[in-house]
C-alpha cells in the first residue's frame, strides 16, 4: 500500500530458503511528507484525478489506477 502522494516506488526482494520466508522491503518518495493525522487517501471514484495529475495519466479499468 503506497499514500495517494507517493511519486515513487523501489522495493528490494530477499529469498531466505532456510527459515522459508521471503522478505520484501519498500522505499517511498512522497511529496509532501505525509504527518501522522493526514489521511492515506482521499474518498472518490476510482481514477476520477488521472487526467488532472502533473503528469496526465489514463484509467486501467481492469485495476482502477491510473497508470501512464
Amino acid at each position: 500500500m503506497a499514500y495517494q502522494g507517493t511519486q515513487k516506488v523501489g522495493c528490494g526482494v530477499q529469498v531466505c530458503k532456510p527459515q522459508g520466508r521471503t522478505e520484501i522491503q519498500c522505499g517511498y518518495v512522497m511529496d509532501p511528507p505525509i504527518m501522522d493525522e493526514d489521511p492515506i487517501y482521499e474518498i472518490g471514484k476510482a481514477c476520477s484525478k488521472c487526467a488532472k495529475l502533473a503528469t496526465p495519466m489514463k484509467c486501467s479499468s481492469l485495476l482502477g489506477l491510473c497508470v501512464p
